[in-house]
């Protein structure tokens, strides 16, 4: 998913790495088999962190947050697609589109799975973000309609970007 330059690229997933996988070459990407919850990447920053469909199947948020928050170089961005589940317009879509397709593609039980895997609601999600990213840039965008409201959304993309300095009042007032 990741087109422009990059010196570093590190894939994080709890699945061993694939047998033959495209980047097999590419001495730049490393695969770390583990889980975002826990402290796998101790001591390393990036300038961006991505995440696509996670948030909803972790079981410790509230640890994996925290983690990206200290992977993240001053200036660095955590960019995640956040579905807007049990939004009106999530459960519509699912329901009209992905439900029937994984039916016909022979996955009978995907609501069962879907239900069992997503541990976490869109408005339970977007409180922790809000909270653990507190003092980082937020910027939200919205599908289809653009209107920043989970029912109205199937999905929203999150961008949050570290502050480049780490000034507090406090310390302001005291120099």
């Amino acid at each position: 998913f990741v087109t422009q330059a990059f010196a570093r690229y590190v894939m994080v997933d709890l699945s061993p790495e694939p047998a033959d996988p495209p980047w097999r070459n590419d001495e730049r990407v490393t695969w770390v088999q583990g889980d975002v919850s826990a402290p796998i990447l101790e001591g390393q920053q990036f300038d961006r962190v991505i995440s696509m469909c996670v948030l909803h199947h972790l079981r410790d948020t509230e640890a994996a947050l925290r983690n990206i928050r200290t992977w993240l170089k001053p200036g660095g961005t955590f960019t995640f697609f956040l579905p807007s589940d049990p939004g009106f317009l999530n459960r519509l879509n699912r329901s009209l589109f992905v439900t029937p397709r994984a039916r016909r593609l022979g996955f009978a039980h995907y609501p069962v799975v879907n239900a069992r895997e997503h541990h976490n609601h869109y408005w339970g999600l977007k409180e922790e973000l809000l909270y653990e990213f507190r003092d980082f840039d937020v910027r939200r965008s919205y599908w289809p309609l653009g209107i920043p409201l989970a029912d109205l959304s199937v999905y929203s993309v999150w961008n949050v970007t570290k502050p480049r300095a780490a000034t507090t009042a406090v310390a302001e007032a005291r120099e």
